[in-house]
C-alpha cells in the first residue's frame, strides 16, 4: 500500500493528484 501524507494546507484534490502520480509510477494498479 503507497502512503501519501497530506499537507498542511494542502487541499484533498490536490493529495489525490500526487497519489495518482505516484501510483502510476510505481506501476501499481489500484
Amino acid at each position: 500500500m503507497i502512503e501519501v501524507k497530506r499537507r498542511d494546507g494542502e487541499s484533498v484534490e490536490g493529495l489525490m493528484r500526487r497519489f495518482s502520480k505516484r501510483v502510476q509510477q510505481s506501476g501499481v494498479i489500484l
